[in-house]
């Protein structure tokens, strides 16, 4: 029998390094987070790990960094049906769009988040444009991008994806 173990966990380790997905079910939440830790520690990939509810990933995460100083964020979802035409939450978007760009080690996802509709990683760098300090851009210019980027003119800004030009100033 040990024998067989043994020739299990060889076999599994194997497949972690080539990074080959898998689920395993039935064990305590201390486990998942020693197997997690392991696995972090023996690949040196990026992990997705898959929760049932955002309040799970949370904790995931929290247990995590406390029990073993390791980083990790979890996604939020947009808790919106994709068929309704109400604009999802702005804060969760720039939090989701925030962790993919960055790319932390470890991803705490709750299973809704797999039905959402993300872009490629072109359409960030195809929309979106930089300014640097000492570089100088027109007003109509300006106003022409935010505008083509989707951003909502306003006579004050408030929220993400406002802005607004007064005068000389633009927020």
């Amino acid at each position: 029998m040990t024998l067989e173990l043994s020739s299990f966990f060889d076999k599994f380790i194997r497949n972690i390094k080539k990074g080959k997905s898998f689920t395993i079910t039935g064990l305590t939440t201390y486990s998942r987070l020693l197997l997690l830790n392991y696995i972090h520690k023996i690949s040196g990939k990026h992990i997705l790990f898959i929760t049932a509810t955002e309040q799970a990933a949370l904790k995931y995460s929290s247990d995590l960094e406390r029990l073993f100083s390791l980083d990790s964020s979890t996604i939020p979802y947009q808790n919106i049906s994709p068929y309704e035409t109400v604009i999802g939450n702005l804060y969760d978007y720039a939090k989701q769009v925030d962790i993919f760009t960055s790319q932390p080690n470890i991803i705490f996802a709750p299973v809704k988040l797999l039905l959402e509709k993300f872009p490629n990683g072109d359409f960030f760098k195809q929309n979106s444009f930089s300014l640097k300090i000492g570089e100088s851009i027109s007003q109509k210019e300006l106003l022409e991008k935010l505008t083509e980027l989707g951003y909502k003119r306003s006579t004050m800004v408030s929220d993400i994806g406002e802005f607004s030009i007064r005068g000389d100033i633009s927020d």
